[in-house]
């Protein structure tokens, strides 16, 4: 489902780079035309003076045409772009929610998860960076001297292990 998701989204961020790089030609090509039929109408007009209102009011009505197309063509992009966020959104929340896989449960709990990997040398200073008497010491001086305790859900021994694993992993 996620798949179907993430690929209509890329679907429609290619829609709509499509469409932006159309307007943008289109808008590239048509003030070009009119610059140049602008250039035409000045040299042609410079005989009358009536002439020259006239083209002047066609200059404003066609720069305000160009203006009032560009403000539609931004809002267009405004859009899209909004309906793309949205669409992002829409995405993370089913991916987060949505997800009605179930729950991994755990082979070994913490406790027995240090207990083994202190029991094998190379795995004690793999995971915590000190061999089993090092470890032990330490366990001790936080104990006795730190008042380090045991709670109802965690022994001492495993939040020292977690502690470590977290801090040099």
């Amino acid at each position: 489902m996620v798949n179907l998701w993430s690929d209509a989204v890329c679907c429609l961020c290619v829609q709509v780079n499509d469409v932006n790089a159309a307007t943008l030609e289109g808008d590239g090509t048509k003030d070009d035309d009119d610059d140049s039929e602008q250039g035409s109408d000045d040299d042609s007009s410079d005989s009358a003076s009536s002439e020259d209102d006239d083209s002047s009011d066609s200059d404003s009505s066609d720069d305000e045409d160009a203006a009032i197309e560009e403000y539609f063509l931004r809002a267009q992009k405004r859009r899209w772009q909004m309906v793309l966020t949205a669409s992002m959104i829409g995405m993370i929340h089913f991916d987060k929610y949505m997800n009605k896989a179930e729950y991994r449960v755990p082979k070994e709990s913490g406790y027995e998860w240090v207990m083994r990997n202190l029991g094998n040398r190379t795995g004690c200073y793999n995971m915590f960076r000190m061999h089993r008497n090092v470890f032990d010491k330490l366990h001790n001086v936080l104990v006795e001297s730190y008042g380090l305790k045991s709670t109802r859900k965690m022994s001492s021994v495993e939040a020292l292990g977690m502690f470590l694993w977290i801090c040099v992993g």
